[in-house]
C-alpha cells in the first residue's frame, strides 16, 4: 500500500510538471510573436508614415522636390501663357504667331534694347532669330558691309548706314530670316543747341522692301540710357508693322502720340546729305568740350 501511494504522488507530480512545462511554453510562444513584431516594425523597409514624417529629408531628394516644384511652376506659366517681361503681352502665341515674319536685328544706340523687346514675347524663338549690337564703324563695316568711307564722315548715323546694316544682318543670317531691322543714331549732342539726340532706323525685308525713318521729338535733355529705351519702343512698334506682330500693350501706349510717317526716297536722300555737316558739328563741339578745362573743387 505504501508503494501505491508512492507510485500515486510520483505520478501526480510528473502531471504537475508537465502542466506547468506546457503554460511556460505557451507563454514563451507568445512572448516570442510579440517581440516579432516589434521587431519588424522597427527595422521594416516600409516605416510607417510617424516615421516618415520624422525622418531628416536627404540632399537627393531635397534636389528632387525643387526640380517638381520647378516643373509645376513651367506648367502654370504656359497654361496662363503669359511673358516674363515687364510688360507682359496677353494673347494666345500659338494661333496669332503663326503668320508671323522671322526677323533679326542690328543696333547701334539702342544696344540690344530693341531684342529685348522683340524677346519678350511669348515663343519669341518662333519669330525672333536673333540679332547683333555693333557699336564700332571697324566692326560695322567687317560684320555688316556698311560702306566704311561714309560711315566715317557721319559718325555711323546717317539712314544709309541704318539700312546698310539692316541688309547686313539679313544676309548674315540667310534665308531662315525675313526681315531685317538696323537702327543707329545719337544719344548725345554734346550741347549743340539747335540739335536734339535722334536716330535713323531701316526695316527691309528679304524681297528687298523697305521701311525708313527718323525718330526726333521729345529726346532733348533726357539721359543717354532714357533716349536708347524711347528709340528702341518707337523702332519696336514699327517692326511689329512689319512683321505681322501684335504690340505690347504698354508700350503701344507709351507711344500713342509718336507717330512715324513712312519716307519716301527724296526724304531719305536728304536726310544722307544732312548727316554729314551735322556729324562734324557735333564732332566739333565735342572737341571743344574735352579741350575745355574742368573745374575741380579743392579738397
Amino acid at each position: 500500500s505504501h508503494d501505491m501511494i508512492g507510485i500515486t504522488r510520483s505520478f501526480y507530480r510528473l502531471e504537475l510538471n508537465h502542466n506547468i512545462l506546457s503554460r511556460n511554453q505557451q507563454t514563451c510562444t507568445k512572448n516570442q510573436s510579440i517581440f516579432d513584431t516589434k521587431f519588424s516594425n522597427k527595422f521594416s523597409t516600409q516605416p510607417d508614415a510617424k516615421i516618415m514624417k520624422n525622418k531628416p529629408e536627404s540632399k537627393g531628394e531635397k534636389i528632387t522636390r525643387k526640380q517638381k516644384k520647378e516643373e509645376e511652376k513651367r506648367d502654370i506659366h504656359n497654361k496662363e501663357n503669359q511673358a516674363t517681361h515687364p510688360d507682359r503681352c496677353h494673347y494666345d502665341a500659338d494661333k496669332e504667331e503663326k503668320g508671323i515674319k522671322k526677323v533679326v536685328v542690328a543696333e547701334s544706340l539702342t544696344c540690344g534694347k530693341l531684342a529685348d523687346l522683340l524677346g519678350s514675347h511669348n515663343n519669341a524663338g518662333n519669330f525672333f532669330l536673333g540679332g547683333m549690337d555693333v557699336y564700332t564703324l571697324k566692326h560695322k563695316a567687317k560684320l555688316l558691309g556698311v560702306d566704311k568711307k561714309h560711315a566715317g564722315d557721319v559718325d555711323c548715323v546717317s539712314p544709309k548706314v541704318a539700312a546698310e546694316m539692316a541688309d547686313g544682318i539679313l544676309k548674315m543670317f540667310g534665308k531662315d530670316a525675313e526681315v531685317g531691322v538696323g537702327v543707329t543714331g545719337f544719344a548725345k549732342t554734346e550741347g549743340v543747341e539747335d540739335l536734339e539726340p535722334h536716330a535713323f532706323f531701316c526695316v527691309t525685308t528679304s524681297e528687298g522692301e523697305k521701311r525708313q525713318g527718323k525718330i526726333e521729338g521729345g529726346l532733348k535733355g533726357k539721359e543717354r540710357n532714357e533716349v536708347r529705351k524711347i528709340v528702341a519702343e518707337r523702332v519696336y512698334l514699327e517692326t511689329c508693322k512689319v512683321i505681322g506682330l501684335k504690340p505690347e500693350e504698354k508700350v503701344a501706349k507709351r507711344h500713342t502720340e509718336a507717330t512715324i510717317e513712312e519716307e519716301d526716297q527724296s526724304q531719305t536722300n536728304e536726310e544722307i546729305k544732312e548727316a554729314e555737316p551735322t556729324a562734324k558739328r557735333i564732332r566739333k563741339q565735342k572737341e571743344k568740350n574735352e579741350k575745355e578745362p574742368k573745374n575741380v573743387e579743392a579738397k
